[in-house]
């Protein structure tokens, strides 16, 4: 099941500015035709839980970073994260 990740998305706070979607660690984001893909202009990374049922995936973009500009003006919209929907506007 994919969740938004939003809680940090103030980008007008220092350290803040990021916002994306998290899914199971067990979902292959490396098969030919991933459940979840993670965009060229994402970072995806995961947690270390050790055990490997409890890993979660997450595919965030990060301002500053891959070409993201997030105004400092904007706020997230991640209300249709299953539908494939998540961005921000301003």
């Amino acid at each position: 099941m994919i969740t938004s990740y939003c809680q940090y998305f103030s980008a007008s706070t220092p350290g803040k500015g990021y916002f994306g979607y998290t899914y199971p660690f067990l979902e292959d984001p490396d098969a030919e035709n991933p459940k979840y893909p993670c965009p060229a202009s994402a970072t995806r990374s995961t947690d270390q839980d050790p055990d490997e049922t409890k890993r979660t995936w997450y595919c965030v973009w990060e301002k500053n970073v891959l070409g993201v500009r997030i105004p400092s003006t904007a706020t997230a919209d991640c209300a249709q994260i299953a539908e494939g929907g998540i961005g921000f506007k301003w």
